[in-house]
């Protein structure tokens, strides 16, 4: 018996988004992997995207008592361990398991394995089996949805991160300037409710209340109030579950570089667009994930209109 468990880089929720790619990966390596399954540990509470009861369902108890104890934490890679890496690990398991009956690996440090990762590894002939769309997208959506509201929503979701990486997000072309061109050219082509989620500028909730950064961006946001079709929702941690499900839930998602909105996405049904800019900005989150099934790139805000016709 292999039982995996992780121990998140992050203490604190704030970093929700990353925390859950080392989370999950312990579901990943248990369907990579014979005979192991994921074992939930206190932990996990930090990322607020899976309930502890949905855990609870899909992980089983750790043992009183192991026969051997595996550490994985050499591993610093926040753009996600290569498959080589995995297979290093894999070895270190099935070895182990020859002498061990009853084993717990526990991952530490940054050893994740990134969900669209994963399908590329399938697109490159390294698995033969396509294990992000025939298992973990569907495991993940029965976490996720087994207590949250599933139910899809006819409209358009647009995260924009803010918060500390506000001012290099400004300088790498994500400004209000370059939104409103994207929400003008959306209403082109389709004439539906466009929810605008991003982090306000209250320092109660936010990521103010533990970094400090300019406000010379403060309010900038209600430049897109009065555009057609559009509803601002502004976000912090009282209702980051909320937001969280609606962007699941939207027809149409548009992403910013942030872990955040593309777990929703990882989960939705929907159509995903994405700029070229959020890979040239966070390549370490955006990579491959030109290769997942309802994912589409986009160069200029006018390039949408053939992907949403």
């Amino acid at each position: 018996m292999i039982h995996i468990t992780y121990f998140p880089s992050s203490n604190h929720s704030m970093s929700s988004g990353h925390i859950f790619f080392e989370i999950f990966t312990t579901f990943i390596f248990s369907q990579l992997i014979p005979n192991s399954k994921p074992v939930w540990n206190k932990t996990w509470e930090l990322s607020k995207f899976i309930s502890k009861k949905s855990y609870e369902k899909h992980t089983v108890l750790h043992l009183e008592n192991y026969d051997k104890i595996i550490v994985v934490n050499q591993y610093r890679k926040w753009e996600s361990i290569s498959f080589q890496d995995f297979l290093d690990i894999k070895q270190l398991i099935l070895n182990t398991q020859k002498q061990y009956t009853n084993i717990l690996v526990k991952l530490g440090n940054v050893c994740a394995i990134h969900p669209d990762v994963l399908h590329s590894w399938y697109i490159n002939k390294l698995l033969k089996e396509n294990v992000f769309v025939e298992k973990a997208k569907p495991l993940l959506k029965n976490m996720y949805y087994f207590d949250h509201n599933s139910e899809p929503i006819n409209s358009i979701g647009i995260h924009i991160r803010r918060g500390d990486l506000l001012t290099k997000l400004y300088n790498a072309g994500f400004t209000m300037e370059y939104y409103k061109k994207l929400i003008i050219n959306i209403n082109k082509v389709l004439d539906l409710p466009i929810y605008v989620y991003c982090e306000s500028d209250e320092k109660e909730g936010t990521t103010r209340s533990i970094i400090e950064y300019s406000s010379q961006f403060d309010g900038d946001y209600n430049l897109l109030k009065c555009l057609k079709n559009v509803h601002l929702k502004l976000g912090n941690l009282h209702n980051f579950s909320e937001q969280f499900n609606e962007l699941a839930r939207c027809k149409y998602l548009f992403l910013s570089p942030s872990g955040f909105p593309l777990w929703a996405a990882f989960i939705s049904s929907g159509k995903i667009l994405y700029d070229k800019k959020c890979v040239d900005f966070r390549p370490n989150l955006f990579r491959y994930v030109k290769s997942l099934p309802n994912f589409f790139q986009y160069t200029h805000p006018s390039n949408i209109l053939n992907i949403l016709n």
